[in-house]
């Protein structure tokens, strides 16, 4: 077992994945030289320079991109910063990615998986993000057939969710909250991998 807080835990999934998987891509704005908005995945990027594309701030543009990079037989990791910012890619999510089984009457699919910072960063008297970076929006997705979704608190959850999320046929919305990126825990040294998303 290996102790490491959340945001260590996701990044570790991800890069075992793109280390594994070439069709494994993880894109987002400030993905080179931050690790993305939230700094969620530290080092990823300089391992892995040709697999991590810097986006321009217009995340319906790219999150249209990733569906078509999905579609095309890639796994994009779509990092979105904080799930306030769905409100624009959302129609690529909602009426694109998740609707895109049903309307190929089963033929085609968007894996990709679309992660998000949810609530805000201030607790126990701290400053927080803001009222645009601060919404749980968990809420605005639990009804879209054709989405999974998953919610870690906990680096291991974090871990095997990130893998099982990518490894998923369908879209995945990764949230996890922005509190919690500090947290740590032990995370298993193994190929761990949370129970199949069809079972969540």
């Amino acid at each position: 077992m290996k102790n490491m807080c959340l945001s260590h835990a996701i990044a570790a999934a991800v890069s075992k994945k793109i280390e594994a998987d070439p069709a494994v891509y993880l894109l987002g704005e400030d993905i080179i030289n931050k690790g993305g908005g939230l700094s969620t995945y530290l080092d990823v990027p300089k391992k892995f320079p040709g697999r991590c594309f810097d986006m321009s701030m217009a995340e319906l543009g790219f999150t249209h991109f990733a569906n078509g990079m999905a579609l095309a037989g890639l796994r994009p990791i779509v990092d979105l910063m904080f799930s306030d910012f769905t409100t624009i890619p959302s129609d690529a999510i909602i009426n694109g990615a998740a609707k895109y089984r049903f309307n190929s009457l089963g033929k085609a699919s968007v894996p990709a998986v679309y992660v998000m910072g949810n609530g805000g960063r201030g607790f126990l008297g701290g400053y927080g993000s803001g009222c645009n970076h601060s919404q749980c929006s968990e809420a605005w997705f639990m009804n879209v057939p054709g989405i999974k979704m998953v919610m870690p608190y906990y680096p291991a959850d974090a871990l095997g969710l990130m893998r099982a999320s990518i490894r998923e046929n369908d879209p995945a919305i990764f949230l996890f909250y922005q509190g919690s990126s500090g947290v740590r825990g032990e995370v298993p040294e193994e190929d761990y991998i949370m129970p199949p998303m069809s079972s969540i």
